[in-house]
């Protein structure tokens, strides 16, 4: 049976800081990057429309097709963002 004498109790109180800060510093090396960052590193829609036009994975047609929708979504979202103005209303 293990006491509190010996300094075991203090070994395993420095095992679990250990793993805490082994842990917490492998996330924040793994995720240093804000996820409004990441979407921004990604290949933008439009330019993976045209490398598959480019490489004949679609056709003009598909190309088109897939180019105006990706065109409405954009204008639907770029909407989304604007601030509705709320006139001259004073407070």
């Amino acid at each position: 049976m293990v006491t509190s004498d010996t300094g075991f109790m203090g070994m395993h109180l420095l095992w679990w800081g250990f793993w805490i800060l082994l842990w917490a510093s492998f996330f924040s090396v793994l995720t240093p990057v804000s996820r409004k960052q990441w979407r921004s590193l990604r290949e933008a829609p439009k330019d993976i429309l045209y490398r598959r036009l480019a490489s004949g994975d679609i056709n003009e047609d598909e190309f088109e097709r897939r180019r105006t929708l990706i065109e409405r979504a954009i204008r639907r979202e770029s909407l989304l963002t604007i601030p509705i103005s709320l006139g001259s209303a004073r407070y």
